[in-house]
């Protein structure tokens, strides 16, 4: 799944556990986070996390691989707000939730022609 920098960071590290999609995903189990190229959100995205009190790190991978989670479940709007209470920040119709979040050592991208294995995966 390929996500703004901040974003991909923060969910690979655990402190963003909930993704906002508008699609359902019937696969349950790990998925490789990349972070794209894209700066659009960053200032954005770095002013919610400051908020929410997470640490920030000087810059993001661009266009690789930052680590790896396991899709918990993908649930719609109206049931995660019965499961969990709590208002999301956004009203996209899916909410995905992450457990076994494992960051990259060091990002993979095409430029490096790194290999993804189990070995490289924190």
């Amino acid at each position: 799944m390929t996500l703004h920098g901040p974003w991909a960071w923060a969910i690979v590290n655990g402190y963003k556990c909930v993704e906002n999609r508008e699609w359902y995903a019937e696969h349950r189990g790990p998925i490789f986070i990349h972070s794209g190229q894209s700066l659009e959100s960053d200032e954005s995205a770095e002013q919610i996390l400051t908020q929410l009190g997470c640490p920030l790190p000087d810059g993001y991978p661009r266009g690789a691989i930052v680590g790896s989670v396991e899709i918990a479940e993908v649930l719609p709007l109206v049931d995660y707000l019965q499961k969990y209470g709590n208002r999301p920040t956004s009203t996209k119709a899916r909410k995905w939730r992450w457990k076994e979040r494992k960051p990259l050592r060091s990002p993979a991208n095409k430029s490096k022609k790194a290999q993804v294995n189990r070995r490289s995966v924190v």
